[in-house]
């Protein structure tokens, strides 16, 4: 899926074909890290200083209801076909 949601110069994506649980990728400059949305714990960093990291977390916390809401509704699509 695209990207859901930008602040600054933060892109924050889901993906359609992403597994559980809840997370969403954030990217900046070509950096990126993994939030869980349900714990706010950081799954994955790639090459993301810590202080953007803290700051994606801070936002990913600010957004956590709509990111919520967005990745159930993927949840949805994805249960509404088949699952294996």
């Amino acid at each position: 899926m695209p990207t859901v949601l930008r602040i600054d110069s933060f892109a924050f994506r889901l993906y359609s074909d992403d597994h559980p649980p809840a997370h969403v990728h954030v990217v900046r400059a070509g950096e990126k890290v993994v939030v869980d949305l349900e714990t706010l714990s950081v799954r994955d960093v790639v090459e993301m200083r810590a202080r953007d990291v803290l700051c994606a977390v801070r936002i990913v916390a600010e957004n956590r209801g709509y990111l919520m809401a967005r990745w159930t509704e993927l949840e949805r699509k994805r249960g509404g076909g088949h699952h294996a």
